[in-house]
């Protein structure tokens, strides 16, 4: 099937497909079908996941703007969840992925714990913490181990959980909205 799509993909006019390949990744598209090896994509997407992998690849670039030194001493912890956490202190992006049960939400909640612990109180009042989560549920149970992980802490600042999709000002009809409501 995969050879007979391909086969089909090669009688596709000029003026509705072109190779992105060779690009340059300033210049988008302008048909509504992108080809990229042997992978093709509406123009929509392609763009999508260009501008993601750039945001991506200036952060995977960048050391944190914050430094915590120091050894990660928590209990409770399997050894997975402290390198995650010690991978989290090291760079400006990190993603703890895994399936249902492994403790994702946990060490996130220990991660931002630990931080803010290790933080001045003026570095917390300087700095605006949110997590993301993909999904309400998601976001409600990472903002519920949150609070279990900072209850002895003195930490006063309130730490925002949202979903990916508030976070980015995204609504359900695809349509954008800044900080403060406004449709973009």
């Amino acid at each position: 099937v995969r050879e007979a799509v391909l086969h089909g993909t090669k009688k596709l006019p000029p003026n509705l497909v072109v190779d992105v390949t060779k690009m340059s990744r300033e210049h988008f598209p302008s048909t509504p079908l992108c080809s990229f090896e042997d992978l093709y994509y509406f123009q929509k997407y392609w763009i999508y996941e260009t501008r993601i992998l750039e945001h991506l690849l200036k952060l995977l670039k960048h050391s944190p703007s914050i430094k915590i030194e120091g050894p990660v001493e928590l209990e409770g912890l399997l050894p997975e969840q402290i390198q995650a956490i010690e991978c989290a202190l090291e760079a400006s992006l990190t993603i703890i992925s895994g399936g249902p049960g492994t403790g994702k939400t946990y060490t996130a909640g220990q991660l931002i714990g630990f931080f803010c612990q290790k933080l001045s109180l003026d570095d917390l009042k300087r700095y605006q913490i949110v997590l993301a989560a993909p999904t309400g549920k998601a976001a409600s149970n990472l903002q519920k181990s949150l609070k279990n992980a900072l209850k002895n802490t003195d930490i006063a600042q309130p730490i925002q959980t949202k979903t990916l999709h508030s976070l980015l000002g995204i609504k359900k009809n695809g349509s954008r909205t800044s900080e403060k409501g406004k449709i973009l």
